[in-house]
């Protein structure tokens, strides 16, 4: 569990290029989830013989020699740099403050990579595809491919105004697939996103084989948890005894209708899989609700419904959105914002006693800038028209507060 090394160096270093890699639906390679689906690539996972090659070539070295040398901002890492010394909550606050199994071989790595030695990959955090049955309010067809058909009947001022150009299916190949088995056995964590990672068979393949070959590796899958095909229930039954560290986070933005309109899915079905899952695999979920101006004035709902339920690890409120711009919370007039978030600081109050169940420092620390955009924020209430037309029912029906403020601020 030694991490000396990195102790000398943890105010101006990620953990994230000496453990490992993410592969994005389209098979680019990044460093992490910040990379987003199309910014900052690597390489890509087709044009690799290995991801262990590449994990220790001249690339990521070069990436390593900045972070070292403290010239992190010259990297493609510089914006969550710049967040994490100001103290914000990000993916370099996770790697560095929070996982655990970061700790694990970090300056066994570092002194294999001072002396020229190949170092296994530690973590991997993959999407195979961007097939998903869901249409989140705050998603395109980058990551599902449910909203394709939907996209392609927008006007093409429609696309371009609210950056929804439809997508291809995009898809790793049985080679890219291999690629993931090979790395398996050495890994510490492996994280499952999608997409939906229950809609597509590989993901199922791939754990599969983790469980043959390392049944040690912790796996985080990123879940909405709305549909799981039997055959995978049946899988899932020998997690329990085959696999020790499994978590689930399932990606929660709502609670009833609301979460009907926010995700496109059924609010019931989906607690009835968290509850099933809890039987199946004797394991609990952490819900992860995503931050948008759809669910801002709703988060304690979500909290209130799942904090105490048998099948739930806790709540973790971290993921604020801010792509499109659109869909951001922070659009709203600054006064709003801050008395919402005195009014989540004082309410979550109450549940500091629940062991750490509840995480929520990014809600109440990193969202009340001051960042108010009108023209933004009228586009969000643009955005909610089209969707209530695919939901066939109105949010602000159900969010009295959005309502108010597009009657006040935007129909002015």
């Amino acid at each position: 569990m030694s991490q000396l090394e990195f102790e000398k160096r943890k105010q101006y270093l990620c953990k994230a290029p000496f453990s490992g890699l993410t592969v994005n639906p389209t098979g680019s390679i990044t460093l992490c989830c910040s990379g987003g689906p199309v910014t900052t690539p690597l390489g890509h996972i087709s044009e690799v013989d290995s991801l262990q090659q590449f994990y220790n070539s001249e690339i990521m070295e070069n990436v390593r020699i900045l972070h070292e040398n403290k010239a992190i901002e010259q990297s493609v890492c510089a914006g969550c740099y710049r967040q994490y010394a100001a103290g914000k909550h990000n993916m370099m606050t996770i790697y560095n403050n929070f996982w655990d199994w970061t700790k694990r071989n970090f300056d066994n790595d570092w002194y294999d990579r001072k002396a020229d030695i190949d170092r296994p990959l530690r973590f991997l955090e993959y999407t195979c595809s961007n097939i998903c049955n869901q249409t989140c309010a705050s998603c395109s067809s980058w990551f599902s491919s449910k909203w394709r058909d939907y996209e392609l009947a927008f006007t093409l001022d429609q696309q371009e105004h609210f950056d929804k150009t439809p997508k291809p299916i995009l898809r790793l190949t049985e080679k890219d697939i291999d690629k993931i088995v090979d790395v398996l056995p050495h890994l510490d964590f492996l994280s499952m996103k999608g997409g939906e990672p229950w809609a597509d068979k590989n993901n199922v393949k791939i754990l599969e084989q983790l469980l043959k070959v390392n049944p040690s590796c912790t796996v985080d899958i990123i879940s909405n948890m709305q549909s799981i095909p039997e055959s995978t229930w049946k899988m899932l039954g020998s997690v329990d005894h085959s696999l020790t560290n499994l978590w689930l986070s399932a990606s929660i933005d709502g609670v009833g209708k609301e979460y009907n309109w926010i995700r496109g899915g059924n609010f019931n079905k989906t607690v009835e899989n968290l509850e099933r899952w809890h039987e199946v695999t004797k394991k609990k979920v952490r819900i992860n609700p995503f931050v948008s101006i759809f669910n801002f004035f709703s988060l304690d709902k979500i909290v209130d419904y799942f904090i105490s339920k048998p099948y739930v690890t806790g709540v973790t409120i971290s993921n604020i959105g801010t792509y499109p711009t659109y869909i951001k919370a922070q659009n709203l007039p600054s006064y709003i914002v801050a008395e919402q978030v005195d009014y989540y600081r004082t309410k979550f109050n109450s549940y500091d006693q629940l062991s750490g169940k509840l995480y929520c420092s990014p809600l109440l620390n990193n969202i009340n800038e001051n960042t108010t955009n009108l023209a933004e924020l009228k586009k969000s209430f643009e955005w909610i028209e089209v969707v209530n037309n695919i939901r066939g029912f109105d949010l602000l029906d159900h969010v009295p507060e959005l309502k108010r403020i597009k009657e006040v601020i935007c129909d002015d």
